[in-house]
């Protein structure tokens, strides 16, 4: 896998691999059934509740509780706190690697959450293909010839 996404030198392409995996998410889970227990069941509540219904919910308030709700985002830092926590632990990290690995996980949801969203629109607007997305640059890929 360390081979695989070697490429991944830069933000665009791995925003759009986390976008294509939280297709994938939905994807396996519409096909098993959104039932508890089923497979990625768990990640897709966490992608939903952390980038979709937390934000969500702390925006609808944040003029009625004029801004003192936007308050409520700093648990995105408890998020932070419990990947980086873990992967210093499991995986035995230094401070940094463990740094950007917690902020990767936790912006990973939002590109996710898109992903995901992308998924049921298609399915709801009865669009049945969907196309591969696409998060490495190819030979063929009209930008890559350009910088040839």
């Amino acid at each position: 896998m360390s081979w695989h996404d070697a490429e991944l030198a830069s933000f665009g392409p791995w925003w759009r691999r986390q976008v294509r995996s939280g297709h994938a998410y939905a994807e396996v889970l519409h096909l098993q059934g959104w039932r508890p227990g089923a497979y990625w069941f768990r990640n897709v509540l966490s992608i939903v509740f952390w980038a979709g219904l937390l934000p969500a919910v702390v925006l609808l308030f944040a003029w009625p509780t004029h801004g003192i709700s936007l308050l409520s985002l700093s648990l995105l830092v408890v998020l932070w706190l419990r990947f980086r926590r873990h992967v210093r632990n499991a995986r035995d990290f230094s401070a940094a690697e463990a740094d950007l690995f917690a902020t990767g996980c936790v912006v990973a949801k939002f590109a996710q959450l898109r992903g995901g969203s992308e998924f049921l629109w298609r399915r709801l607007v009865r669009r049945q293909q969907t196309p591969l997305i696409e998060y490495k640059r190819t030979a063929n890929d009209p930008a890559e010839q350009r910088r040839s």
